[in-house]
Formats: structure tokens, sequence, C-alpha cells
């Protein structure tokens, strides 16, 4: 297959004239892409729980939900800190991006207690920057269904 080409359909203009961008380019023209976020993570899990009468009086007395982290803008490898300043708050591994947390009941032996505790999570990336979050978890006791 050989190309021919008439000379007389090609108008050539020198550069010196300048290039105007052809108008079919603006069409398809992509904005730039928003700026990364900031470096940040946050808690995932539970923060109103409720617990049946009848849990409370369970030995133990005891209720675990899993939390995890939600990273934004971080490097990996993580470093990871779970704690509490609570002592009704237990961590299964407080160094993952995923735990068990188990919430002491010891006390809440009526309907209608409620017990506040915190949970913070620290977090370290690879480039040395380091965010939290903490969330505050309620556990209510209900009467037995």
């Amino acid at each position: 297959m050989t190309l021919q080409i008439d000379p007389g359909m090609l108008t050539l203009l020198p550069f010196e004239e300048g290039f105007q961008e052809p108008p079919w380019t603006k069409l398809y023209h992509v904005p730039p892409p928003p700026p990364p976020q900031p470096p940040g993570v946050f808690i995932n899990g539970e923060t109103e729980i409720k617990v049946d009468l009848i849990d409370v009086k369970a030995d133990p007395p005891t209720v675990t939900y899993t939390y995890t982290i939600s990273p934004v803008s971080l490097q990996d490898p993580l470093i990871v800190d779970w704690s509490s300043k609570s002592r009704h708050v237990q961590f299964a591994d407080h160094t993952a991006q995923s735990t068990d947390i188990t919430f002491d009941l010891t006390g809440l032996t009526r309907v209608g207690r409620r017990r506040t505790v915190q949970v913070d999570v620290s977090v370290t990336d690879a480039l040395g920057t380091q965010v939290s979050d903490s969330v505050t978890v309620t556990i209510a006791v209900t009467p037995t269904t």
C-alpha cells in the first residue's frame, strides 16, 4: 500500500506565524487529578453498643467487637498502636490494623446503666509520618428480649 499526498492539499504555516491547538483537543482535555489528601487515619467500628442484661450476668461479663483502621495517604509498612486509658478495654493485638476489642461489663448490673470509654490509635508510616484518631464507645445495658 502506498500513500500519496497531493501537495496542493497541504498548507504549511511557518512556525513564526504561531501554532494554534486544534479545537478538537479541548474536547478531550482531562482535568488534572485532585491534590492528594493529607495523611490521616480513621477508626472503623461500633460506637454505640447495646448489651442485653443477660450478657452482663455472664461469666466473664464481656463483649467483643472488631475495630479496623482506614489509613489515608500513608506509606506501607505501618506501625500501629491501639490504646485506651480505660481499664475496661482489652485489645487482642494492639499492633494490628484490625483488632478485636473486648469490653469488660463488670459493674453494669442494671438496665439503663452506661459506660463510655475512649479507644485511641496512633499510626506511623514508612516515611515517619505520625497520625492518630480516637473514638468514644458507649456501652448501654438493655432489657433482655
